[in-house]
């Protein structure tokens, strides 16, 4: 008979075992179950009791009828291609659509040869209920694509939006559509969505987004409803495409992301997608998608005259790898910050060895004075392969990080690999991929996927805003999980990542100064990034490349950091109060859950999170002058 073990070893054990996250979720789990969690949560679950609270209130709806509007205001023009729709989710589909608090719209219904009989008898009704309602019954079925694409082709407004025949508009959505095409003149446009039950009910996950990733999309086509184009662009793609049973609407927008200058995201739940048996993504073969999808980002890339190689992701289906061909004259500079603890920077120098090629790197070690003699003896052993950069006086990670820059022939480098010495690498390869990606000309600087010892996550990005001034994504979260909308399954833009394991091409951390010394302590690598970001590089983070990180276990003293903290706050502050644009306003910012706040409510007005594709002819000056 197996010993009883008491219940604190058993919390114990199930937390040294799962990690703190997923005992939690369980926990969640089991209290939404119980009597006490139906009462708490309501029969329909947390997220239906959040949205219903978020959503603008009658009072507010009204206030959005009595907007006065500019001359120069958008007409919508609304695409829903119909097929065999429940003729009650139709009817919901069109009643949506007719109780936008914006009145400046058109819908054209397309039924594709709806062999339900009640399908055109519905959209004839609406049609002669309301003039702005266009309903044609094709005589033939043409397929989805096809009906789209006589919607669009009919279509008289300044903007078109696609909605699908058995989805939900909420009541403010144009509403917001247009105040962002006023406040931005975005050429296309989407929003946040509820997904539901068949009943519209019960919400199964608010689907956040941050503003436009390209990398993000590439990696998982994260918009899917609400998105809205300049009528004049979307004619210009040629429609969608009539050869592709599946994945037409990821195809589209990757067509639409090519002719678009200007990508405005709106973070409002602003659609409600109803989850069915009938829906494509129940009834379609995941090979097939992920066939379709891959076919769609390679025509994407070929389009561009980006060479590189797509591959389903291993993490999780409907992800995808972008592969770029690595520069064989890539030569990286490891420069790794040390102060004693020779154990740990042993670690860290037989992990480099193992998984990555000599040729690719070499390591200078920027030593603060250290004193005992197992570090001593490691430094004087490594000399006679590592560049050993000797720096005094009181800490200074910045300093550490120029100085050890400095160290090193210029132009000898095409990146710096900004490294703690209290890191571990998981994997061969994973420089590779880091370089792979800085080697391109908008990337400033790439940040890796950072594990606790207990394997839970201590960076996958920076978000600011964040328990304080700015702090990790995701951390404390449990490594193999999706995170937020697959965000830690995917290549994808932050406002920063931690310099712990940083790359940056040379050419770019000289254009921007290198570090900023004044921060000594804290702050100094999220101050880099914002730096980078103003003179027009992006800053990614990947899940392909992970290292363990034991954080400043070299440093157990000196954590705080106040006068880098109010110096950070004092010169980013605007930035800070304005919201991360790769965060969600409505979501927790005081811990690390990434849910919705309990209190959220959807405000009178959102700013939306604009981006300028490299494309745009404003890039292409700046990159002009840049020059």
């Amino acid at each position: 008979m197996p010993e009883k073990t008491s219940l604190p070893t058993r919390i114990m054990r199930a937390l040294q075992q799962r990690g703190p996250l997923s005992l939690l979720k369980s926990a969640l789990k089991k209290l939404r179950h119980s009597s006490f969690g139906k009462a708490l949560f309501g029969p329909t679950g947390p997220w239906s009791a959040w949205l219903n609270h978020y959503l603008p209130k009658k009072e507010l709806l009204e206030q959005f009828r009595n907007t006065q509007w500019p001359v120069n205001k958008p007409k919508f023009s609304i695409l829903m291609p119909v097929y065999n729709t429940n003729p009650q989710w139709l009817q919901q589909a069109i009643d949506s659509v007719k109780s936008q608090t914006y009145q400046d719209w058109e819908l054209w219904c397309i039924d594709d040869h709806s062999s339900n009989l009640q399908v055109p008898f519905v959209l004839k009704n609406a049609q002669q209920a309301d003039k702005r309602i266009h309903a044609i019954i094709l005589d033939q079925n043409q397929g989805v694509s096809a009906a789209t694409n006589t919607a669009l082709n009919l279509a008289s407004g300044t903007h078109v939006l696609f909605m699908d025949h058995d989805d939900y508009l909420e009541p403010h959505a144009l509403h917001r559509f247009a105040n962002a095409i006023i406040e931005t003149d975005a050429d296309l446009l989407y929003a946040d969505e509820a997904l539901t039950s068949e009943d519209l009910n019960h919400v199964h996950q608010i689907k956040t987004c941050p503003a436009f990733s390209h990398d993000y999309y590439l990696s998982h086509p994260y918009v899917v409803h609400p998105i809205c184009a300049r009528t004049s662009l979307a004619k210009a793609t040629g429609g969608l495409s009539t050869s592709l049973k599946v994945s037409h609407d990821v195809d589209m927008f990757l067509r639409l992301i090519e002719k678009a200058n200007t990508i405005a995201h709106i973070p409002d739940v602003l659609y409600r997608w109803r989850l069915h048996q009938s829906s494509t993504s129940h009834s379609t073969n995941l090979f097939e998608i992920t066939k379709s999808t891959m076919g769609a980002l390679e025509r994407h890339l070929k389009r561009l005259d980006i060479n590189a190689n797509v591959s389903p992701s291993a993490l999780h289906h409907n992800f995808f790898r972008i592969d770029h061909p690595l520069n064989p004259k890539t030569k990286v500079a490891i420069l790794i910050p040390t102060k004693n603890r020779s154990d740990l920077l042993q670690g860290c120098l037989d992990s480099l060895r193992k998984t990555v090629p000599p040729e690719l790197m070499d390591i200078i070690i920027i030593d603060h004075e250290s004193d005992d003699v197992a570090t001593r003896e490691l430094l004087q052993k490594e000399s006679k392969s590592c560049t050993i950069a000797s720096y005094t006086g009181p800490f200074n990670f910045a300093a550490m990080m120029n100085l050890g820059a400095r160290s090193v022939p210029k132009g000898k480098h095409t990146h710096f690999l900004l490294l703690n010495n209290d890191t571990v690498a998981a994997h061969p390869g994973w420089l590779e991929h880091l370089a792979s990606l800085a080697q391109r000309p908008d990337v400033g600087a790439v940040g890796a996927t950072l594990l606790y010892p207990d394997h839970s996550i201590q960076h996958s990005g920076v978000i600011f805003g964040l328990a304080g001034p700015a702090d990790h994504a995701h951390k404390f979260h449990t490594h193999g999980t999706m995170g937020t909308n697959g965000s830690l399954f995917a290549v994808r833009d932050y406002s920063a990542v931690t310099a712990a394991c940083m790359i940056v091409p040379c050419s770019a951390y000289e254009a921007v100064n290198g570090f900023d010394e004044s921060f000594a302590i804290g702050f100094n690598d999220t101050d880099f990034c914002l730096r980078l970001k103003d003179k027009g590089y992006k800053i990614l983070q990947t899940p392909y490349t992970v290292l363990f990180h034991l954080e400043s276990q070299s440093r157990l003293a000196d954590r705080t950091h106040p006068a880098d903290t109010k110096r950070f706050m004092d010169r980013y502050e605007s930035f800070i109060k304005s919201g991360d644009p790769y965060y969600s306003p409505y979501l927790e910012n005081e811990g690390f859950t990434h849910l919705p706040k309990p209190s959220a409510e959807s405000p009178v007005e959102i700013p939306s999170r604009l981006v300028t594709m490299p494309w745009a002819p404003s890039k292409q000056l700046q990159k002009k002058g840049a020059a």
